[in-house]
């Protein structure tokens, strides 16, 4: 597929709500502002786009690589700077917590499912890792082997029945649960694994989006059809910060859905399509990987006690401004690293 790039934007502002929305747990401000800390609903867009690109993938595979192959590749693709990125988060726990050796070994040693990128199987240690966000990674690398798995060996049985059902039962027994599709519920075991079970579900969510689009693309489209998909960005991005925690979040996640559809359809927008976009969208999984370690270990160091409303959106102003930076710091590393490997 070739890259598109309304969702490169669209990846771009999802990413910063999740730091943002995370930010708010170490130095608070939204409901100081009368809203709601809901923005952890911009992992539902991740987890929709990459069940869209995913239903693609196996399209034009033609049935020849299977569910583990897919995953090697992924795996190969991210795990690298997924494991930069822990290791990163341990030293500056290390050295916040001044651990000993001996207990920085055990904290090693505890996380391994962590260090493996299983920890979103249900064996691990609930929430207690050494870089919380990377749930995110692991689920994303187990729901999309199963996945593949259902599209290829039984995709009318999967796109008719199987995955509707499964949406259906995994957002209800969320709500159940937790009343929102908040990911920080249970993730330990293999039926309470809540955070599975979400991603699995928006990934599916996904798959329905790409055959929606499908639709869309055949169609000859109304003129206001991009103004609309935009409309439903910015109306989760506003009800999430109104109404976050609640029962609304389904009918977000089905808004997304519609919305991320109708992103990927050719766009000819000059902003969007200018090479700033294309770039900065490429070190948003950094953004991701590296901003839990300047939230919870870096600027609770730097700045510690309580602050008002104005100096607390000036530290984030700065949290994001720093975390920006790592992030093209480290894809300038990696690169750089990547060609001295090729040419060895």
């Amino acid at each position: 597929m070739s890259r598109n790039n309304a969702i490169d934007f669209w990846r771009i502002i999802f990413t910063y709500m999740i730091v943002v929305f995370h930010f708010d747990t170490t130095f608070p401000y939204v409901n100081r502002l009368g809203l709601t800390p809901g923005w952890y609903i911009a992992v539902e867009f991740f987890f929709i786009v990459s069940g869209y690109l995913l239903y693609k993938k196996v399209q034009g595979s033609g049935g020849s690589i299977s569910p583990w192959r897919y995953t090697l590749h992924r795996y190969k693709q991210i795990y690298p700077k997924y494991l930069i990125s822990v290791l990163i988060t341990f030293i500056a726990i290390v050295i916040a917590r001044k651990l000993s050796p001996v207990e920085s070994v055990d904290l090693l040693l505890d996380s391994y499912w962590e260090l493996l990128g299983l920890q979103g199987s249900g064996l691990g240690r609930g929430w207690d890792y050494i870089n919380p966000v990377s749930w995110y990674i692991s689920v994303l690398f187990i729901a999309g082997f199963i996945l593949w798995f259902f599209l290829q060996r039984y995709p009318r049985a999967f796109l008719n029945f199987i995955g509707p059902v499964f949406v259906m039962i995994a957002y209800s027994n969320l709500y159940r649960i937790s009343g929102t599709k908040n990911a920080a519920v249970d993730i330990e075991g293999v039926f309470t694994n809540y955070a599975l079970m979400k991603g699995l579900a928006d990934m599916c969510l996904g798959v329905f989006a790409a055959r929606f689009g499908e639709y869309l693309a055949g169609k000859k489209r109304p003129g206001g059809l991009k103004a609309l998909g935009t409309a439903g960005f910015v109306f989760v991005m506003v009800l999430a910060a109104l109404r976050g925690n609640s029962n609304l979040d389904c009918l977000m996640a089905l808004v997304l859905a519609v919305s991320v559809a109708i992103a990927f359809l050719p766009t000819e927008n000059r902003l969007l399509t200018s090479p700033l976009v294309r770039r900065w969208s490429k070190i948003t999984l950094n953004i991701y990987l590296l901003h839990e370690v300047f939230r919870t270990w870096i600027f609770p160091q730097l700045f510690p006690g309580k602050y008002t409303v104005p100096e607390t959106m000036g530290i984030m102003a700065l949290y994001m401004v720093c975390v920006t930076a790592a992030a093209v710091l480290f894809e300038y590393l990696f690169r750089l690293a990547g060609r001295r490997r090729r040419r060895v």
